[in-house]
């Protein structure tokens, strides 16, 4: 055999025992009602995760899109701006930078 024939060879024996070893991990989660109602409660929990990190990152993208407007209409000062936006004096100044290119 040559080299690439061995190394294909360790690589799908390395990849049936990976699987092996999942199917064995996942079935523990399987065998019981106990260990079922586990399982789902651990994945409940990281769908609420996932989606309140969703909900944060939509919430910062409407801050800065409020802000956004404000900066560019120039009525607004930054008082107004934070109040409104719910962004930090900081961000609203880095904003700002960037929509002017200073």
């Amino acid at each position: 055999m040559s080299n690439d024939e061995d190394l294909l060879n360790l690589s799908k024996r390395i990849i049936e025992k990976i699987e092996r070893s999942m199917a064995d991990r996942t079935s523990y989660f399987k065998e019981s009602e106990e260990e079922r109602n586990e399982m789902c409660e651990a994945m409940e929990k990281l769908i609420k995760e996932e989606q309140s990190e969703e909900r944060a990152e939509t919430r910062l993208e409407m801050a800065i899109s409020t802000a956004t407007k404000m900066i560019k209409s120039g009525k607004y000062s930054d008082e107004e701006i934070i109040d409104l936006s719910d962004l930090s004096l900081e961000k609203i100044e880095q904003l700002r930078k960037v929509l002017t290119g200073n």
